[in-house]
């Protein structure tokens, strides 16, 4: 474990942890790290991460996106978490109904044969 602290008149932290967590670095970590179940760098490899950089007026800038469509990707993802519960739920209530004799499936299967 390493602790990173960078100068935010040069680098921001928000910005240097999302360039951790982007494909380059991620590559980079793959490419060059050891261990047998996770991928561990020597101390000179980290001082060699390839973080990319620009401006602090830019990087607040490149962050507000990243924040603004990560919580949209973050939203679409509870919603779709939310219905795939919801169609488990109407999933078992259409077994159990199925299975109890509320629910008349001979009469379904000759709609769907008239349909055919």
């Amino acid at each position: 474990m390493m602790y990173f602290r960078p100068d935010p008149e040069v680098l921001l932290p928000g910005f240097l942890l999302a360039t951790i967590y982007g494909s380059l670095v991620r590559t980079y970590i793959t490419m060059g790290g050891n261990g047998s179940t996770v991928d561990h760098l020597k101390t000179g490899q980290v001082a060699a991460l390839p973080i990319l950089w620009c401006p602090v007026a830019e990087q607040q800038e490149i962050l507000t996106v990243v924040d603004r469509e990560s919580s949209r990707i973050q939203a679409a993802k509870l919603s779709a978490q939310s219905g795939c519960e919801l169609l488990r739920e109407y999933r078992s209530a259409l077994i159990t109904a199925a299975v109890t004799g509320q629910l008349d499936i001979r009469a379904h299967e000759k709609k769907m044969e008239a349909l055919a």
